[in-house]
């Protein structure tokens, strides 16, 4: 890589003194330089020229392009940097271009990074603090039309004083004012990259939230959010389809609001910056109290209504005059207001920056209504304001409700001091069922699920208007499941539980469902009774028992608190021994044995009827990423799963389909490692592309259907070999379609896939709904209203809140189970009234 001698930047540069490096990265250097005159110490950042280079390690980051587009790049972040003025971005004072060198002459923040501070512990109202910071800055460059992309602690800085501001726009994304065109590579860093990043998907600025609630997740929890031991493919496949562990390091209101900003669809995210800033402030201050900003120690200046939602005290304006700095005291005191004769607010001239600032903003300024960064505006989409000029968010997250955002992952009650108590009487190992005292009983779902005032009368009123629907709905569901069987089991197998809830303390989630030949419901779950998460596989059994199949002790850590992948010979091991890290895709082997995914380890484990587990696939992190070979020693990141008959496992591996034959053997059915879309249709699938195959399942005459939670589609693979689509529409996502071709349709995030014996499928959409593909190719909702807000237990079908509906089943009665993930629920629709039945929860 060539790097510009320090004598051609001093050549550039005529009225600086250059110094020494202060840091590179992929493109550029930094200098240390001092202006001559004016003693202004900066930073010059120097874009190297790549182009020549002839080390093989230098490969630009994916989506760079050559050094014409990285000059180009260089330059956006110029002209994005001079057009943002906000005190917490980093100031640009000049950009050259000479003999072929590009100089950006910015600020020289000496204060660290965040990353180093981080390593060094901070306190968890610095990070808020930072957070706010942090939140007002992106929605100053939102407003401008510019998306960072890539936030992470590295790109935070701060000045000598203390001051953080956001670093590093060279990825940025400048929207036209037409449209948001998805990306046609990775643009960022890996452990931060959002959802719709990862699948090329469109942007907007969700996309930054997700970063920095990354950012505040491992600040405040003091670990990663994701097993740093990851290869790159499981990281982006974790950022998909895997749901973050509770952050129980920080109490619930605070907990919420960076679980919701890790939502991993966009329109689930706080609707801006500024809404993201302003309930952060107020989690803070209900954990923290009211003098925490001060106490934080963090010089920030914010909007007021910011100010005044993380409890800080505004000065009334004294006099005319241009707006002032109000100076809050640091360690928790009460900001000091009586020395304002600069001006409203201002301080006397105080010799380093003061630990809280406010500017007093004027009506339509920023934070006001209307004004940057504000809520309201005529014209703005998903509540963004809009001036004349500014690009118009056609990113803007459809189906954007006024409502409270969903409840995210690790809600309920059972995170809660006081809770209910781990199971007693569960005997060694943990294996055997649950004790008498949790069968029949029934109450309120977990907290934030409950009914919010729906009365009796609206429930009949509700019923009499879906009456027509549910009978269809109940028709279907019997006539679909009559005359054979699938993977769940034959049709002739005995119906599943049908009876009062169960209830499991610590239930985390609940992802993916599998049926047994005895009508036992499977489902892979993550409980957290005990403090440390661990994987599970619980089983409901006809009669109403619940058992675990694996063991309940803790998972392990490393000293950087990843955690440990469980070793397992060969010769296997007890099921009663074997710990799981994030267990989803589940299915039935044609003996009886239970087939699990275990995300978080990269495994395919199998348990035998007799209590033994062995790995079917996957060497965890030191596994090979070739096609063929053993599947033991293979590199996978499984999810989905299917068996056939003659014991073939087919694992959704991210963009790949994979086969693992009786043998042992491992091979590539679709997709390719290197490369992710949805492209192929009607040509082999071993051609095709994947993005994400979340849900796999088989039919009765061998087609593999696929649910490609990315792309928003479920397609299929014939026994020819050939891939087709089946429901959804590329590129599109949302809630569209009934009544028409499912080809034409649009879906949500499907997590899974579940097939019947005369090619009826059941597909769970992320709009809280459940559609089903009839044989004729048309396509209905059979239950789910759309919405989260009520416990859904004891309504029609169709107007029930289900939350994030994972897995499916459909058992010999015609019943459908489905698992709502992030509300920790398995609930039933019953055949022959089509009321939805709450079965398990926490």
């Amino acid at each position: 890589m060539r790097t510009p001698g320090r004598d051609q930047v001093a050549t550039a540069l005529p009225g600086y003194d250059v110094g020494a490096e202060l840091g590179r990265g992929g493109f550029s250097v930094v200098l240390a330089a001092r202006h001559r005159l004016i003693g202004r110490d900066v930073a010059v950042k120097v874009l190297v020229d790549g182009g020549g280079s002839d080390d093989p390690s230098d490969v630009p980051e994916a989506g760079v392009g050559s050094s014409t587009s990285m000059r180009a790049r260089f330059l956006s972040e110029a002209r994005v940097l001079a057009g943002i003025d906000h005190p917490h971005v980093v100031r640009v004072h000049d950009y050259v271009e000479q003999d072929g060198l590009c100089l950006l002459v910015m600020e020289q923040l000496t204060g660290g990074s965040l990353a180093s501070r981080a390593r060094s512990g901070l306190d968890q109202r610095a990070t808020c603090a930072i957070g706010l910071a942090a939140a007002t800055a992106l929605g100053a460059a939102h407003q401008h039309g510019v998306l960072h992309r890539d936030v992470k602690p590295g790109n935070l800085l701060f000045t000598a004083d203390g001051v953080p501001r956001i670093t590093d726009f060279g990825i940025a994304k400048i929207l036209e004012t037409m449209s948001v065109s998805p990306s046609t590579g990775l643009i960022g860093t890996p452990r931060y990259m959002s959802p719709e990043q990862i699948g090329g998907m469109e942007i907007g600025p969700a996309t930054d939230l997700y970063s920095l609630g990354i950012v505040l997740y491992e600040l405040l929890a003091a670990r990663p959010l994701f097993p740093r031991t990851l290869p790159v493919p499981a990281l982006l496949h974790h950022h998909l389809s895997v749901p973050p562990q509770p952050l129980r390091e920080v109490r619930e209101p605070l907990a919420a609001v960076v679980l919701t900003m890790l939502a991993k669809r966009p329109q689930d995210r706080p609707a801006s910056a500024h809404e993201l800033a302003r309930r952060l402030a107020t989690a803070a201050t209900a954990v923290f109290g009211p003098g925490w900003l001060a106490a934080s120690g963090v010089p920030v200046k914010l909007p007021d209504d910011i100010l005044e939602a993380a409890g800080h005290r505004i000065a009334a304006t004294p006099s005319a005059g241009p707006p002032g700095l109000v100076a809050a005291a640091s360690h928790g005191s009460p900001p000091d207001l009586t020395r304002a004769s600069n001006g409203p607010g201002m301080a006397a001239e105080p010799s380093s920056p003061p630990a809280d600032w406010t500017t007093p903003s004027a009506p339509g300024g920023a934070g006001a209504p209307g004004g940057a960064g504000g809520l309201a505006g005529a014209g703005g989409v998903a509540g963004w304001p809009r001036q004349p000029g500014e690009p118009v968010w056609s990113a803007a997250r459809p189906g954007a409700s006024p409502l409270a955002p969903p409840m995210p992952p690790g809600g309920g009650p059972a995170a809660a001091p006081g809770g209910p108590h781990p199971w007693p009487g569960m005997g060694v190992a943990g294996t055997g069922p649950y004790p008498a005292g949790f069968e029949g009983r029934r109450g309120p779902g977990p907290a934030g699920h409950r009914s919010r005032g729906v009365s009796a009368g609206l429930i009949a009123i509700i019923a009499v208007m879906v009456m027509v629907s549910l009978a269809a709905v109940t028709i279907g569901l019997v006539v679909a499941n009559r005359g054979g069987g699938d993977d769940g089991g034959p049709a002739s197998s005995p119906a599943a539980y049908a009876g009062e809830a169960r209830f499991i303390p610590g239930l985390d989630y609940v992802s993916r469902l599998a049926l047994g030949s005895d009508g036992s419901v499977y489902a892979t779950a993550r409980l957290d009774d005990t403090g440390q998460p661990v994987g599970q596989v619980l089983r409901l059994q006809p009669d109403g028992v619940v058992t675990r199949l694996v063991a309940s002790t803790s998972t392990k850590v490393d000293e950087a608190g990843s955690l440990l992948i469980p070793e397992v010979p060969a010769e296997g091991v007890p099921a009663s021994e074997l710990v799981l890290l994030n267990p989803h895709g589940i299915a039935i082997g044609p003996d009886g044995g239970v087939y699990v995914a275990d995300s978080g380890a990269g495994r395919v484990y199998r348990i035998t009827p007799d209590g033994r587990a062995y790995v079917v696939a996957g060497a965890g992190t030191a596994g090979e990423t070739d096609d063929d070979g053993l599947a033991a020693r293979a590199y996978i990141v499984p999810l989905g799963l299917a068996i056939a008959a003659d014991g073939t496992v087919y694992i959704g591996d991210g963009p790949r389909i994979r086969r693992v034959t009786p043998d042992g053997m491992i091979s590539t059915v679709a997709g390719r490692d290197d490369r992710r879309g949805c492209e192929g249709d009607g040509g082999p699938a071993r051609d095709a592309l994947l993005n994400d195959a979340n849900g796999l399942a088989l039919g009765a005459d061998g087609t593999l259907y696929v649910a490609d939670f990315a792309e928003n589609v479920v397609r299929k693979i014939t026994s020819d070999g050939i891939i087709r689509p089946v429901a959804g529409t590329i590129g599109s996502s949302g809630f569209r379609g009934d009544g028409g071709p499912a080809t034409e349709a649009v879906l949500t995030s499907p997590q899974a896939v579940f097939a019947v014996a005369d090619g009826t499928l059941y597909i769970p959409d992320g709009t809280n709904r459940i559609r089903r593909v009839g044989p004729d190719g048309i396509i209905t909702t059979i239950a789910g209203s759309g919405q989260t807000v009520s416990d859904p237990d004891g309504l029609p079908a169709t107007a029930a809140d289900l939350e994030d509906p994972a897995g499916l089943v459909v058992d010999a009665s015609g019943a459908l189970y489905a698992a709502l993930l992030n509300s920790a629920r398995l609930v039933r629709v019953d055949p022959r009234d089509g009321t939805v039945r709450v079965l398990l929860a926490s």
